[in-house]
């Protein structure tokens, strides 16, 4: 991984914040460096990880680095409840016998998700609205041919009864929330960040899924905004579930919100960023690796009861 000085913290969260015009970030003092001036370098190389499960992840739970490893478990957040173990039999099935429901599939990262899904041989549930993509600019037959291979449904996460009678039609193993706010703001986050995705948690529950994997996202470990708060009480109320593993995903930023930055500086511009560097860093990955994690999450058992920085 590289870890790389970039303007925000945590670029997949300042979008947010940019977009919802809040100013709770705060004023920042920016420093400029032109373009082949002698600096020092904003990309430091970090060493790597001996972990056979996952990269080096930061624990949520005792705010402290840990490697996990598939044979070594190093810390588990567990449930106390049982029941959430019992269910585990999915695991020892061939992904063509598991089923999986995507939810957010034609979002940014959800595209990602569940093509990565479709090519592992799940049997992929893809649940989308009706008119989905930016500005519902997707209609049915979009969406359709965007996944072959998945069975599309679609639905309205923010309706219980809409997710009863489209994406719970059969028996769900696992539950992969890609669900985003488009916005950022208030409303469009506690409708989404939290209450859609609770509608979907509360549903899997009810009908009897083992395993649930969610996006979340790095800032909310120092929540300033309201899809920040959002999400982190939908994070509490997943893990105190207890009657379905989890895994929680928390993504710093993606090299494409780099990749703007990059042609600046290739067009000779100055490259942007704030303070020393140091304030804005990142360990940004490509959102197929993304991907590929967030399916490694569904069969790996050191990767439940947890909650990665990746």
């Amino acid at each position: 991984m590289m870890q790389q000085s970039i303007a925000g913290n945590g670029l997949a969260c300042r979008q947010h914040a940019r977009s919802a015009g809040s100013p709770a970030m705060g004023p920042r003092r920016v420093q400029v460096v032109r373009p082949f001036q002698a600096a020092s370098p904003a990309i430091a190389t970090a060493p790597a990880s001996s972990a056979a499960c996952s990269p080096a992840v930061h624990d949520v739970q005792l705010q402290m680095p840990c490697v996990r490893s598939c044979n070594r478990r190093v810390v588990v957040r567990a449930s106390s409840n049982t029941t959430a173990g019992a269910k585990q039999e999915y695991r020892s099935k061939p992904a063509n016998q598991v089923t999986v429901l995507v939810v957010g599939p034609t979002g940014y990262i959800g595209r990602f998700v569940t093509k990565e899904l479709i090519d592992r041989g799940y049997n992929v549930i893809a649940l989308a609205r009706e008119k989905a993509g930016i500005k519902g600019k997707m209609g049915k037959e979009d969406t359709i041919k965007e996944f072959p291979g998945a069975q599309v449904a679609f639905g309205d996460v923010t309706d219980l009864g809409s997710l009863r009678q489209t994406a719970f039609t059969q028996p769900v193993d696992v539950v992969v929330s890609c669900l985003a706010s488009r916005t950022g703001g208030k409303k469009d986050s506690w409708l989404i960040d939290y209450q859609a995705t609770k509608n979907v948690l509360d549903v899997a529950r009810e009908k009897g899924a083992s395993h649930f994997v969610l996006l979340s996202a790095i800032c909310v470990q120092k929540p300033l905004l309201e899809f920040q708060r959002a999400k982190l009480k939908l994070e509490a109320e997943l893990q105190a579930a207890g009657d379905i593993t989890y895994s929680i995903v928390r993504p710093t930023a993606f090299f494409k919100s780099l990749a703007g930055q990059v042609q600046l500086v290739k067009d000779g511009k100055p490259y942007v960023m704030f303070g020393d560097g140091n304030l804005a860093s990142c360990k940004p990955i490509s959102e197929r690796d993304l991907a590929k994690f967030m399916a490694d999450c569904i069969t790996r058992a050191c990767l439940r009861y947890t909650a990665h920085a990746i």
